[in-house]
C-alpha cells in the first residue's frame, strides 16, 4: 500500500521539489528579492496546476488500486483464506 501511495504521489512531490530549487536559487542570486512574498502563492498554484495534469494519467493506477482493494474487502468479508 506504501509503494502504491509513492507511486502516486510522486509526480507533484518531485515538481513541488524543483520548484522550490529553482526559488531557492533565484533567492540566492537576487537577496533583494522577497522570494517568501511569492514563493507560497507559486508554489501552490502550481501544485494545483501539476495535479490537474497528472490525474489524466493517475486514473488507471487508481482503478487497479481500487479494484485490488475491493477485492481484498469482500475476500475479507467472505472469509475465503
Amino acid at each position: 500500500m506504501f509503494a502504491d501511495a509513492i507511486m502516486v504521489a510522486i509526480p507533484a512531490v518531485a515538481s513541488i521539489l524543483l520548484v522550490n530549487l529553482a526559488f531557492g536559487v533565484v533567492s540566492r542570486s537576487a537577496p533583494q528579492l522577497n522570494i517568501f512574498g511569492v514563493g507560497f502563492p507559486v508554489t501552490l498554484t502550481l501544485g494545483f496546476v501539476i495535479l490537474i495534469f497528472a490525474v489524466s494519467s493517475l486514473l488507471p493506477q487508481m482503478q487497479q488500486l481500487m479494484d485490488g482493494a475491493f477485492t481484498a474487502v469482500s475476500l475479507f468479508g467472505s472469509g475465503a483464506q
